[in-house]
């Protein structure tokens, strides 16, 4: 008997293209990431530099409509998505009586803990003397309808988000247009007319509550107290040479943090940075690239306090000497990081 011979991989015909149905499912497997990767990237990358024609003087209102229209329109995707894969059988579900015990046993410590808070602020808000204001919130807009959107948003993106560029380079971009914003107002200039005709921030100490795209300056600190510690975490631990692109909003925003002298930022992002260094710090390569951070931030430091006095010396000149004498500690610390780097 002879034994047939086995095509080779040459000869073998080619892989069959996938059949339509199949591609329409696993579009369906993929859409939910796919949709959170999309908010992830707007809520990143466009809703900290968002603002409408009314600028800073209704920045609060526009920052509330841009995150429900989009929070809304994500849930509202997401819906018809996870019904289309329960119609579909993309998706295989438990019966419905089954669901909510699912539910809480594959769910992690935060998202039982953000559904407790779910019941409980629903249950206070019922049991409110004034259920109006306990709905639709005080000034501030901080009602149980938009945290209850917040909570949402939260549960979905820790189930179907996931770490990405994407969501890095819309950080960058979101941080390169508040950096050079703010620097433009701390000098006098007004772009897009953010603050009132006629003003600017250095105009009087009102007008230097505000700053940026965010609004008040301890707001504006307290955003730079989650975004510095992500670009200082990048620039250390990625590998490729794009990673020295995030010292770009690092340096401009860590300026703007220390000329709006916002003490709770301040200490906020020093904290933070005291908390995870020693977790990133704990290898050659690792270290090399923090000192590189910590020169650059010793040298924004060091013209911080050289700048800051001549463009206040009308108001008080006696700080021009003291300030810029000051200056020369960090300017030496910022060499010796990028000797030792």
């Amino acid at each position: 008997m002879t034994k047939e011979k086995k095509p080779s991989s040459k000869n073998a015909s080619p892989r069959a293209p996938i059949p339509e149905p199949a591609k329409h499912m696993l579009f369906l497997a993929k859409a939910p990431e796919f949709l959170t990767s999309i908010l992830i990237a707007l809520i990143l990358g466009v809703f900290p530099i968002y603002f409408d024609d009314f600028g800073l003087r209704a920045i609060l209102e526009a920052k509330r409509d841009f995150f429900f229209y989009t929070a809304s329109a994500y849930l509202i995707l997401l819906s018809v998505v996870l019904l289309a894969q329960v119609f579909t059988r993309t998706a295989v579900f438990p019966p419905l009586r089954e669901i909510p015990r699912r539910l809480w046993q594959g769910s992690n410590f935060s998202q039982k803990m953000i559904v407790l808070l779910m019941l409980s602020a629903t249950a206070s808000t019922l049991l409110s003397p004034d259920r109006t204001v306990s709905w639709l919130g005080y000034i501030r807009y901080e009602g149980l309808w938009v945290k209850l959107l917040y909570w949402a948003v939260f549960l979905a993106v820790s189930v179907f988000g996931r770490l990405s560029g994407l969501a890095g380079g819309a950080l960058w971009v979101s941080g390169v247009f508040m950096g050079v914003i703010s620097i433009l107002q701390y000098g006098g200039l007004n772009p897009f007319q953010l603050f009132p005709s006629g003003t600017g921030y250095p105009l009087n100490d009102i007008t230097k509550m505000y700053i940026g795209t965010i609004g008040n300056i301890n707001s504006t600190a307290g955003f730079y107290c989650l975004m510095l510690p992500v670009f200082i975490a990048a620039i250390i631990l990625l590998r490729s040479n794009y990673r020295f692109l995030y010292l770009l909003p690092l340096l401009l925003n860590g300026f703007v943090l220390l000329f709006i002298d916002s003490k709770q930022g301040i200490v906020g992002v020093a904290g933070g940075m005291l908390l995870m260094l020693p977790f990133l710090l704990n290898t050659v390569r690792r270290i090399k690239n923090g000192l590189i951070v910590f020169a650059g931030l010793c040298l924004t430091a060091s013209l911080k306090f050289a700048l800051v006095p001549s463009l206040a010396a009308d108001y008080h000149p006696s700080l021009n000497v003291r300030m810029v004498t000051f200056s020369f500690s960090p300017g030496m610390a910022s060499l010796i990081f990028l000797i030792l780097a």
